[in-house]
C-alpha cells in the first residue's frame, strides 16, 4: 500500500470552509430574522401558496375539504386535478383516490 495521496483526494489541511463570513444584510424584510446571521434557510413549504392532497375518496368531499383548508388560511381555489395529473403520466394512482389542489391567498 502506498502512502502517497491520491491525485483527486481533498486536501485535509484546507480549512477555508471554516472562515466566518459577513452577515447577510440584503435579505427582504419578510425574511429578516431578529438576530443577524450569515445563513438563513427557507423551505418551499413555508412560502408556498399551494397544497396538494392525495388519496381523497371519490365521494363528494369538496365542502369538507374547503372547511379543513380554511384552518390554514384564506382559500382562493380548490380544484380536482386528478385527470390533469394522470394525463401527464407521472406517478402511480390507486383506484378510487382523487388529487385535489388548494391555492391560498398571500
Amino acid at each position: 500500500m502506498s502512502s502517497d495521496p491520491e491525485p483527486n483526494a481533498p486536501n485535509n489541511n484546507d480549512l477555508s470552509h471554516h472562515v466566518r463570513h459577513e452577515y447577510c444584510h440584503n435579505r427582504p424584510s419578510y425574511r429578516a430574522s431578529r438576530k443577524q446571521t450569515a445563513v438563513k434557510a427557507y423551505s418551499v413549504a413555508s412560502e408556498s401558496r399551494h397544497l396538494l392532497v392525495f388519496g381523497v375518496p371519490q365521494i363528494d368531499l369538496l365542502r369538507e375539504l374547503k372547511v379543513e383548508f380554511r384552518r390554514y388560511g384564506t382559500v382562493q381555489l380548490v380544484q380536482n386535478v386528478t385527470e390533469a395529473v394522470k394525463a401527464t403520466g407521472s406517478g402511480e394512482w390507486s383506484e378510487g383516490a382523487l388529487l385535489y389542489r388548494a391555492v391560498f391567498m398571500q
